[in-house]
C-alpha cells in the first residue's frame, strides 16, 4: 500500500489487508466511473472470554492466556482458540474474528452429566433447582463442585457433594433406608 487498482467490475468486493501482525477484511462497493478508496487500520483487538470455571485458553498449541484475566489482546484476523481445564476434563475450541481496536466477547457454559438415585425415590435438587425425581439420568449440569440434596416426604433431606466432569458422568445416590455415614 498504497495501491491503486484500476478496471474493477462494478459491484461489492471484499479487500484483505494483510501485515506480519495480522489480517482485515473490508468490503468496498464499485460503481461505474468512480474512485473508491480505502483506509484501513491494521493493529489489534481484543476477546474477553466468561466461563463458570477457570479455562486455559490456547491457539495452535501455544497458551494465551486463561479466563481470569479480563481480556486478551490477538492480532485481527480468525483464530481458533481452545479452551481447557484439565481437572474438569473439558476441552472445547471455538472461531472468532477479531476487528482491530474492537472486543469480542465468548460465553462459555461447560456443562457434564449427573445421574442421581434413591432408594427409596427422592426429589433431587441442586443449585436451588429441582431437577426432578430419582431416578435422573443424564441431568446436563455445569462443571464444578455442587451439592446435591435429596428430599424424601417420610425420610427427610440427605446431602451429597460432587464434582460434574466433562469427560464422565457424576453418580450420586443415597439409601434412606441406612442411617447416613457420621
Amino acid at each position: 500500500t498504497p495501491l491503486t487498482v484500476n478496471a474493477l467490475a462494478a459491484g461489492r468486493h471484499t479487500v484483505t489487508f494483510v501485515t506480519p501482525t495480522g489480517s482485515v477484511k473490508r468490503s468496498v462497493r464499485i460503481e461505474a466511473g468512480k474512485v473508491a478508496s480505502l483506509e484501513v487500520a491494521v493493529y489489534s483487538g481484543w476477546i474477553a472470554v466468561f466461563a463458570p470455571v477457570i479455562l486455559e485458553i490456547s491457539e495452535n498449541g501455544r497458551a494465551i492466556g486463561t479466563t481470569e484475566q479480563s481480556r486478551l489482546m490477538l492480532a485481527p484476523g480468525r483464530h481458533t482458540l481452545t479452551f481447557t481445564n484439565r481437572d474438569l476434563g473439558y476441552t472445547a475450541s471455538e472461531t472468532v474474528e477479531i476487528a482491530p481496536g474492537e472486543e469480542r466477547s465468548i460465553n462459555l457454559q461447560p456443562t457434564g452429566e449427573l445421574n442421581a438415585n434413591a432408594l427409596p425415590w427422592a426429589e433431587v435438587w441442586i443449585g436451588g433447582q429441582k431437577a426432578g425425581d430419582t431416578p435422573v439420568a443424564g441431568l446436563r449440569v455445569p462443571l464444578g463442585t455442587h451439592e446435591v440434596i435429596f428430599r424424601h416426604p417420610q425420610f427427610g433431606e440427605r446431602r451429597m457433594t460432587v464434582t460434574i466432569r466433562a469427560d464422565r458422568p457424576a453418580a450420586a445416590a443415597v439409601d434412606f433406608t441406612r442411617e447416613p455415614p457420621s
